[in-house]
């Protein structure tokens, strides 16, 4: 292969990265498939998945909290998605809204293998996928905080976890999975109510999750390790959370989770106190 060939190539994926973060689009493509290589086993080995309720109050020191503990994703080998969800009302709805995934670095033995204006391709769209993503990922990460309305009439928590769970966790290829939901956990449908005098009411976990189970609203986390940010973090800020009403909420979301047999690491009341996911 001619350098001008090369250098064609090479200008070809970094064009295409470019054109990808510039009309935020949802899927970002492996460096393996863009050079018609050959993507070496175990290339994605671990995910994470943002669920952003949108009517979540969060803090100017919230939204830094959770900016510091994101700061280090996309990581080596991780497909990353963000959706965004609420109920239909008010131009808000749940959808998808970012989906990359970081390759792992080929290994020396994987190089060897390669010729040299291969090998030389491979490793600058690894290092222009690094920066990409992580710019693509913290944008559209601030982008669904930047349309959170804490005016929403219902949040339909359970609903959208649901479909959420059926739809953005579908890849059973990935065994390390760690979901982040962003919300207070106050759900507010035709279901049932966690909420009174605008506060946080009296919650019967039994009573809670047999309408879960009538309803057929019990999630599959498929073994996920789930952090919760925000559980109790009402909108009213008037209001004072006393440790006795929170201890029920914080109850029933330990009990859905590990009957959707999720991994709890982390409920946070309303921080999360890890420094990493």
């Amino acid at each position: 292969m001619t350098n001008t060939v090369m250098q064609k190539r090479l200008l070809a994926f970094v064009a295409l990265f470019i054109s990808v973060t510039a009309s935020a689009a949802p899927n970002h493509p492996s460096c393996y498939q863009q050079l018609n290589l050959s993507t070496p086993e175990g290339n994605t080995h671990k995910a994470l998945y943002i669920l952003v309720d949108q009517t979540m109050p969060l803090s100017a020191t919230m939204r830094a909290n959770l900016n510091d503990l994101l700061s280090s994703h996309p990581q080596s080998g991780e497909q990353v998605r963000i959706a965004r969800f609420s109920p239909n009302t008010k131009g808000q709805y749940t959808e998808l809204i970012y989906e990359g995934v970081r390759d792992t670095p080929p290994s020396e033995a994987y190089l060897y293998h390669l010729r040299d204006e291969d090998k030389q391709a491979l490793l600058a769209c690894m290092a222009d996928q690094q920066q990409n993503l992580q710019q693509g990922f913290k944008s559209a990460f601030q982008s669904s905080l930047g349309v959170i309305n804490t005016q929403l009439p219902r949040t339909e928590l359970l609903h959208a976890l649901k479909r959420l769970s059926e739809t953005v966790l579908i890849n059973d290829d990935i065994n390390d999975k760690t979901v982040l939901i962003i919300s207070d956990g106050m759900e507010n449908s035709e279901i049932t109510s966690f909420y009174r005098r605008r506060t946080i009411g009296k919650i019967n976990f039994e009573r809670e999750m047999s309408k879960v189970n009538q309803h057929n609203l019990l999630a599959d986390w498929r073994g996920a390790k789930v952090y919760m940010y925000g559980l109790g973090n009402i909108k009213d800020e008037r209001k004072h959370v006393k440790p006795s009403q929170l201890a029920p909420l914080l109850a029933f979301w330990q009990g859905y989770f590990n009957a959707g047999g999720a991994i709890i690491k982390e409920l946070g009341t309303p921080a999360v106190l890890s420094s990493q996911l």
